[in-house]
Parts: C-alpha cells; sequence; structure tokens
C-alpha cells in the first residue's frame, strides 16, 4: 500500500492472517512517517490492536527503532519487560 494513501485517508488498516507480515509492514509504514512528518514533527501516531500481545509487539518493534511510544493500557495486560522499560 503506497504511503499516499495514509495522507489522503489518513488512516491504515492492516488485516490477514497470522505470519503474514502485517507487525513488521506496521512498524516500517510508523517509521516512514515518524521520519518524514510534513508539517508537525509532534503530530502523534495512534496504532492499535485486537490482542494486548499485538500491541506489545508495536511497541517493542517501535521501541527497537527508538521511537518513542506511549503504551496504554491496563498494566496487568502489558508485557512485564515493558513495563519496566516505559516506566
Amino acid at each position: 500500500m503506497p504511503v499516499n494513501y495514509y495522507y489522503y485517508y489518513n488512516t491504515l488498516f492492516v488485516q490477514g492472517p497470522p505470519g503474514t507480515g502485517k507487525t513488521r509492514t506496521l512498524l516500517a509504514f510508523i517509521e516512514v512517517m515518524v521520519n518524514s512528518r510534513p508539517v508537525n514533527p509532534f503530530t502523534p501516531i495512534l496504532a492499535c490492536a485486537d490482542t494486548n500481545a499485538a500491541v506489545d509487539n508495536i511497541v517493542e518493534g517501535l521501541m527497537a527503532r527508538r521511537i518513542n511510544v506511549v503504551r496504554l493500557g491496563q498494566p496487568a495486560k502489558v508485557l512485564s519487560v515493558l513495563v519496566l522499560l516505559v516506566s
């Protein structure tokens, strides 16, 4: 999906069966968006997922790319490694 699609609709949905590279694609897309925000470099980007595990995977991937992340959710359901890293 081209980046132009995001600029036009301001929304991107990634859907597919397990193991098809959804998280990897999303991480690469967010990284491009963070590094090329044309108007305001502090414009937030919202990433959501169906499960807490999927959100944790996104957070881990963004942190590995040195992208600042705010993880919202019940602390009991957040991966314990992330709780230590983010707090």
